[in-house]
């Protein structure tokens, strides 16, 4: 009877760790979320700001697209956070070794991919324009630079927060938030690129 007592309240303890394991994870995604919010707000005001950085398509000739540039200054900072938790763990293992490791590369493994990717884009991604080329040179988030002329595209492609462009047997893409995204825009009408829309679909009366 005492074992089986024992046993019961063993079991109670490892439930009550569990629960608390969960509400921890949930407290945590409810935290990063927050932080999600806070930094998309912060990115809308950047927009706004870089928006007055865009060039004229009826008076200028050349233009670059660019990601607002606060998208790789919040990449950096996230990478700077991760590492300097990595960096604690070894120097005050201690406040570290209470911590479940899922958990933690549940948290950050997300955040620093998202900042290191966001630091990539708002450094290296780029589309050079100029007005007298039937081309444009295209670079991607990892710095390859491709030199895509305007007649070989096969078409474009655009939804509220992202253009796609199919040039041979590659995608490329563009956020409409970028700085001269209109001038871009502009470029591939102007260039007779065909333009694939949604098939359209009646709707049937019930």
């Amino acid at each position: 009877m005492y074992n089986r007592g024992r046993e019961v309240g063993k079991n109670l303890l490892e439930d009550l760790k569990r629960v608390n394991y969960i509400q921890e994870i949930i407290e945590e995604i409810i935290k990063f979320s927050l932080i999600g919010i806070a930094v998309r707000y912060v990115i809308f005001w950047q927009m706004k700001i870089t928006d007055k950085k865009s060039v004229s398509f009826k008076t200028d000739s050349k233009a670059v697209v660019r990601l607002p540039s606060i998208l790789a200054w919040l990449g950096l900072i996230f990478i700077m956070l991760i590492i300097s938790v990595i960096v604690g763990s070894f120097i005050f293992p201690e406040h570290y070794e209470k911590e479940p490791f899922l958990e933690v590369l549940f948290i950050f493994l997300p955040l620093f991919l998202f900042g290191l990717f966001s630091t990539l884009s708002g450094f290296l991604w780029k589309i050079q324009i100029d007005k007298d080329s039937d081309y444009f040179i295209y670079r991607t988030t990892f710095g390859l630079s491709y030199k895509i002329y305007y007649y070989e595209i096969s078409y474009f492609k655009t939804w509220k927060h992202l253009l796609l462009i199919k040039y041979k047997r590659k995608f490329f893409f563009v956020s409409p938030d970028a700085i001269n995204y209109d001038f871009f825009l502009q470029m591939l009408i102007k260039k007779n690129v065909k333009k694939k829309f949604k098939p359209f679909k009646p709707r049937t009366r019930l």
